[in-house]
């Protein structure tokens, strides 16, 4: 079952750690494709989100990828960029303890995504910066778009 929420805010957008990812790991397959929607992020977009639990994942993605000295590199460039880092509140983790249980599709989503789905929501947000078809699956628009899915 998508989330479907009324858009509250058209031009924001929510980041997540697929996006981080392929944007700092070079030798990540969406590398080129993350650093091209990068230049024209600011542009169409006049708010960018994050989530604190996407944070946590990126950290860990990274030093798994590329090790820790690029996943402390990672954490210490966050108070440089600019988005805001949403807290998910206890409703969101409990919506997402919920929906984590469904299968949408035949697709499993992480509790990462679910949390991120939840903020979404609750911030009427439609698009996400990801790589990541989970986030379609719920009903979410994905950017960039990629066109050899």
């Amino acid at each position: 079952m998508p989330f479907k929420t009324p858009l509250k805010q058209k031009s924001a957008i929510f980041l997540d750690s697929s996006a981080f990812v392929a944007l700092i790991d070079k030798g990540d397959q969406y590398h080129e494709d993350a650093q091209g929607f990068l230049e024209t992020l600011n542009v169409q977009y006049q708010k960018i989100y994050t989530s604190n639990a996407t944070i946590i994942e990126t950290y860990r993605l990274v030093i798994h990828r590329m090790g820790w000295e690029k996943g402390i590199a990672f954490l210490n460039s966050i108070p440089n960029i600019s988005c805001d880092v949403k807290t998910f509140s206890q409703d969101n983790e409990t919506d997402a303890r919920h929906n984590v249980e469904f299968i949408f599709c035949g697709i499993k989503i992480t509790l990462t995504d679910a949390i991120n789905a939840a903020i979404m929501k609750d911030l009427g947000i439609g698009d996400i910066f990801s790589f990541d078809n989970d986030y379609r699956v719920m009903g979410f628009k994905v950017m960039p778009i990629i066109l050899d899915e």
